[in-house]
């Protein structure tokens, strides 16, 4: 069964990840002149990068809920792999585990 509830604080690491996305874009809006063209264009990439960031975060929420209950655990995860990347968020892991040993 679906719990709404948890996809909340998912959408809100899809929404903060758009915003991190789109922050150049956000910067040369601001800078030029053509404020108007620019701002259509922000909307749609913010919107576009919104809507599939939300997508690959639910879907990892729900991919890690096979391997743990963990709520909090599975918030991190997905936080660190929808900011960072896939490949960077593996790095810091290997960091990581480098540094255990």
């Amino acid at each position: 069964m679906i719990n709404y509830n948890e996809l909340l604080p998912v959408i809100l690491i899809g929404f903060v990840c758009s915003i991190i996305a789109n922050l150049d874009l956000f910067k040369k809006q601001f800078s030029d002149t053509e404020g108007q063209s620019n701002l259509k264009l922000f909307a749609v990439d913010f919107i576009r990068n919104f809507i599939f960031t939300t997508i690959f975060a639910v879907f990892l929420f729900y991919l890690c809920g096979s391997f743990t209950e963990n709520y909090q655990l599975k918030l991190g995860i997905v936080g660190v792999i929808s900011i960072l990347g896939i490949e960077k968020a593996l790095e810091l892991v290997e960091k990581i585990m480098n540094l255990r040993r």
